[in-house]
């Protein structure tokens, strides 16, 4: 049997966070603002719903290893793309055209999600398990 109405209620939750969080920041920082809220309220709803997935489920779940796991994949994209962008954005080929601006950001997208997946693959593995 499945609770629906947890889920709806920290959607609601997030709702509400976003929608006090996005009129002062919106005033601050303009059209940013509305970004920064929807990231602090989506943030905080899926902190919210780890939690009482933990108080739930709590000895069957350890979700600090692929936290970790994230953060560092999420680093190791980062940095990869960003050196691939940095160093090959200067190549006359990249840097002539539109098609070639294009395809470098693919190539650095793959790179980082090439850079990344191996730091996951536990987290990918169960992905595709389900």
């Amino acid at each position: 049997q499945q609770r629906v109405l947890i889920p709806l209620a920290a959607a609601g939750f997030m709702l509400v966070l976003f929608t006090l969080l996005a009129i002062p920041l919106s005033r601050w920082l303009g059209a940013p603002g509305f970004g920064l809220a929807n990231a602090i309220a989506y943030s905080a709803e899926t902190l919210l719903l780890l939690y009482l997935l933990h108080r739930a489920f709590g000895r069957f779940l350890h979700p600090v290893p692929a936290l970790l796991r994230a953060l560092a994949a999420a680093a190791a994209g980062g940095a990869v793309s960003f050196a691939m962008l940095h160093f090959l954005g200067g190549v006359s080929f990249f840097a002539g055209s539109l098609i070639g601006g294009i395809l470098l950001a693919i190539l650095a997208g793959i790179g980082g999600v090439a850079a990344a997946a191996p730091i996951v693959l536990p987290e990918l593995k169960q992905f595709l398990h389900l």
